[in-house]
């Protein structure tokens, strides 16, 4: 780190406002909401992590997140990059799934199994818990507890694991940390089925208090800033100032118990480093409402009457789909995906498929299961990939699959150039029936669409409006993997509606497809925010015998194509 050329015995380390504004605070509780690249992680959760594994020491800490898969490939990492930037090192200050060295303290309570854990030098234990299988972390006990994207944290289940912060009162009461919380997100959208959990903890907050821990801390500050000239001017410290120093840190640390701060703060926090450049892009490549949300920190408001899909909601998702496939997989081993992962696959039974095709190719893979079509996983290729690819991706995941049947069902399109051997959908169907290397694959893929007339998109809307609303009972339940077919959902919940008029006068509804163009440039947003995804989810269920159950359906003539 560098030195402050005016205190050479300080380090200097730059830090926004915001930052700096919650160090000083120090509070028993955060609940911080920020903007995208805001720092949330590796700034401002990772210094605050420091202080409290300072302040208490061989203390047990949980850390949730939504997924183990996700704390694996980005919570964690983002800690870790946090840290390191503030100097910790790897195998020096923590280690990662492992027994830590015998140099390092041990924590107060003995710990068996050091997998899915981080381990500092001075016995502090951090263990990962994921919310999906939140029976990881219950018996257990904690001095705090945290965690990162606290949206995707489902109250109910982070409730359960809240009370689990308890225990060891006489080791470690004296730290205005015990007992509390550290969680991070950018803004909630119940429109998308997060969870707004966070934003009732702004109640908590006693403004008077934190005005009160404030003044304390510029207080504190500006002492420690005049010993430490003072240090370096006469090389020796200043009684006066550092008994001073005590009085006033002994009066931070009390008015800082059973403290809570909630804050919102949007990307401009860090303008400085980010540059407006980086707000017209994400300005141009979000669109003004994703903006507001992710960017501003806007609460979003529901738009049902903007929304395709109007009644597509939290009940036509599910989030225990994972078993116990993870454990085996520590914090820095590589995760290979696979149907094993899944609760609800039934592996001796057919699995169903939705595929939209063009320039990039978008598949949804379900199952059938009595009243209930069940989404599980959702595949997809971008330029330079394509169809060999997406073949390779869904022999991959379901090489465990013990009955290879697969029925798609597809866009007309893709069956163009078909007499030539040269549609997409025979292309998708050889890329599973045969290996990169010319195998059979023992899969057997059934076309289900070929020769289909056209879905129109004003049929799509009346039939996902009576399938979705869930009053015909003839109609299956329609549930969605919430992390496995996340973009899936995302893409649905995103895509608009819009009404035309035709050239006779009337008005239709219709899908606003401007997104597909929109986003064709940016392949880390494509997936979530265009219809894609939304088209291969309505060939999936917009099927002949779903239709003919309908009131619409009932109506017509199954013999003409065009109706179908």
């Amino acid at each position: 780190m560098p030195q402050n050329p005016q205190i050479p015995n300080a380090d200097l380390q730059l830090a926004n406002w915001v930052k700096q504004l919650v160090l000083m605070m120090a509070p028993k509780n955060l609940y911080f909401i920020g903007g995208r690249a805001g720092g949330k992680t590796t700034d401002v959760l990772a210094e605050r992590w420091q202080d409290i594994v300072w302040d208490m020491p061989g203390a047990q800490f949980a850390w949730a997140a939504d997924t183990y898969l996700n704390a694996q490939k980005n919570v964690v990492p983002s800690l870790v990059e946090g840290w390191e930037r503030l100097g910790w090192l790897e195998d020096v200050h923590f280690v990662i799934d492992q027994r830590p060295p015998d140099r390092f303290k041990k924590p107060y309570k003995r710990v068996f199994d050091f997998k899915h854990t981080i381990t500092t030098w001075n016995g502090c234990h951090f263990k990962i818990i994921s919310m999906d299988r939140p029976s990881t972390g219950a018996g257990d006990s904690y001095q705090h507890v945290g965690g990162d994207e606290a949206k995707y944290l489902e109250k109910k289940k982070i409730d359960k694991l809240f009370p689990a912060a308890r225990g060891e009162w006489v080791r470690f009461h004296k730290s205005v940390y015990y007992r509390g919380h550290s969680f991070a997100t950018d803004m909630p959208d119940l429109a998308h089925n997060e969870d707004d959990w966070i934003l009732n903890m702004a109640q908590r907050m006693d403004p008077e208090q934190m005005f009160l821990i404030l003044s304390a801390a510029k207080e504190l500050n500006q002492i420690r800033i005049e010993f430490y000239e003072a240090l370096e001017e006469n090389k020796e410290p200043n009684v006066v100032l550092e008994k001073l120093a005590q009085e006033w840190s002994a009066r931070w640390v009390k008015a800082r118990r059973n403290s809570t701060f909630f804050i919102n703060v949007s990307s401009f926090i860090n303008v400085d480093i980010l540059t407006l450049d980086f707000f017209l892009d994400a300005l141009s490549s979000l669109g003004w409402l994703e903006f507001k949300k992710s960017v501003l920190g806007v609460k979003p408001t529901l738009r049902k009457g903007d929304s395709f899909y109007p009644n597509f909601n939290s009940a036509n998702t599910f989030k225990d789909g994972n078993n116990n496939y993870f454990d085996k997989y520590g914090l820095k081993e590589t995760i290979q995906e696979s149907s094993l992962q899944l609760k609800y696959c039934r592996s001796r039974d057919e699995l169903t498929a939705g595929l939209d095709v063009g320039a990039s190719l978008w598949l949804l893979v379900g199952q059938k299961q009595g009243g209930v079509e069940r989404g599980l996983k959702s595949f997809y290729t971008m330029a330079p990939d394509w169809i060999r690819e997406l073949g390779n991706q869904f022999l991959s995941y379901f090489a465990n699959h013990q009955k290879k049947v697969l029925k798609i069902y597809h866009d007309r399109s893709a069956n163009q150039y078909k007499k030539v051997g040269e549609d997409l959908a025979t292309k998708v169907k050889k890329a599973i029936e045969v290996d990169r290397h010319g195998q059979r694959t023992g899969w057997y893929v059934k076309l289900m669409n070929e020769g289909q007339g056209n879905l129109s998109q004003a049929d799509e809307y009346e039939f996902m409006m009576e399938l979705l609303s869930g009053q015909n009972r003839k109609l299956p339940q329609v549930m969605l993997d919430f992390y496995n077919c996340r973009q899936v959902i995302s893409s649905i919940e995103n895509t608009p509606i819009i009404v035309k008029t035709n050239a006779k006068g009337q008005k239709t509804i219709q899908k606003d497809k401007s997104t597909e163009k929109k986003y064709a440039d940016r392949p880390d947003l494509l997936p979530s925010f265009s219809t894609n995804f939304s088209d291969a989810f309505k060939y999936w269920l917009m099927r002949k015998e779903y239709i003919r159950l309908t009131k619409k359906g009932q109506k017509l003539k199954f013999s003409d194509p065009s109706t179908y």
